[in-house]
């Protein structure tokens, strides 16, 4: 199995049909696909105020005889300005190595 560190905008916020607006908050998931205790957060731009999080959950599945663990860690931020911004990776540490998400590009627009 490999390990890998996601990270995604909620599609509820982030999909074509929802945008994301200045003073309305979104949510940003990281999803490891192991159990682990803690994440590195990057430092996010000053335009965004994180209102909650990171909120950490855990699930255990077996499927077809094969379990299945995965972490994830939720963090709801409210941008203040629109534009461009880059959230950095964030980081996961699992057996001594260390697991980098992608960076997210994230497009905020004035409110209509």
């Amino acid at each position: 199995m490999w390990n890998k560190l996601d990270a995604f905008c909620n599609d509820v916020f982030c999909s074509e049909e929802k945008k994301i607006t200045v003073n309305n908050y979104f949510e940003i998931t990281y999803s490891f696909n192991q159990r682990i205790s803690e994440i590195d957060l990057p430092e996010f731009p000053e335009v965004f105020d994180l209102i909650k999080g990171p909120e950490k959950h855990t699930a255990c599945e077996v499927t077809n005889g094969v379990f299945i663990k995965e972490t994830s860690f939720k963090c709801f931020l409210i941008p203040k300005l629109a534009g461009v911004f880059v959230i950095e990776p964030a980081c996961v540490t699992f057996d001594s190595t260390p697991y980098y998400s992608e960076p997210l590009t994230i497009n905020v627009l004035k409110n209509e």
